[in-house]
């Protein structure tokens, strides 16, 4: 028998055998990376879309002389995880960024009332972002929706 056309054969199995390993170790590390990855993208796209600023009943306003901002948030029905919320108030250029305390379950509304100092006592805009639990991490969200601040009657 021909032993180079043995070692041919030998090497041929080989580099197979090296190629399929090297195919099952990338499926192992890349496609759970890419499942965490578009799970949070997901998680995250419900959120946003479920979450608003509600401005039709008069309670998202700012009381400048009271130095507080009413933001009336809205959850819809989808179904995720929210860990917190994050609610920026905008003056002049500068944010002010607060971590929600009343959680709206699914299908509620809260309204949650901010403290303002001299400096956002004069803002125009609100927004909220929120910040969903996915496995044992949270992820913090675009802003869901940012909107006009009228005067509290």
């Amino acid at each position: 028998m021909n032993k180079k056309a043995v070692s041919e054969i030998v090497a041929t199995v080989l580099i197979i055998l090296l190629t399929v390993a090297s195919i099952g170790i990338l499926i192992g590390v890349v496609v759970p990376m890419v499942k965490k990855g578009l799970d949070s993208g997901s998680t995250c796209f419900d959120a946003t879309s479920s979450i608003s600023v509600i401005t039709e009943k008069g309670y998202t306003c700012i009381n400048r002389t009271g130095k507080t901002v009413k933001v009336h948030i809205g959850r819809g029905s989808k179904d995720f995880e929210l860990a917190d919320l994050r609610i920026s108030v905008y003056a002049a250029g500068n944010s002010k960024t607060i971590n929600g305390t009343k959680l709206p379950n699914a299908g509620e509304t809260k309204v949650i009332i901010i403290d303002v100092d001299d400096e956002f006592a004069s803002a125009n805009e609100v927004g909220v972002a929120p910040i969903v639990r996915i496995g044992e991490t949270t992820q913090s969200c675009d802003e869901a929706q940012r909107v006009p601040l009228k005067e509290c009657r």
